[in-house]
């Protein structure tokens, strides 16, 4: 089994792959977008990395501001996470949803 985790921006995906012991993670690709609102070949590259690695669950990092407040990107990242079509049947874990990986 292997987690795959994205750090959403407005630009770019930060992409990392965990090892298949669940020990380590390390960082695969930038996935770069031209607008924030063009998802489409962001999307169709999360699938393919998810196949190639053979992913079971994905983790979004959840960006809160320094006093613990969430701010405009958590709300995107929360956004991202509904909006991301039919890309895998695999669950999106994010915020404190990640104990539960």
């Amino acid at each position: 089994m292997r987690i795959l985790g994205l750090d959403f921006g407005s630009k770019t995906v930060g992409v990392a792959v965990s090892d298949a012991l669940l020990i380590t993670a390390q960082g695969v690709e930038i996935i770069r977008r031209k607008a924030p609102t063009k998802l489409r070949q962001t999307l169709a590259r999360i699938e393919q990395l998810v196949s190639e690695y053979e992913v079971e669950k994905i983790v979004l990092g959840y960006p809160k501001n320094m006093n613990s407040t969430e701010g405009e990107r958590c709300e995107k990242t929360k956004e991202f996470k509904e909006r991301r079509g039919d890309i895998t049947e695999l669950k999106y874990y994010v915020g404190a949803e990640v104990k539960k990986v």
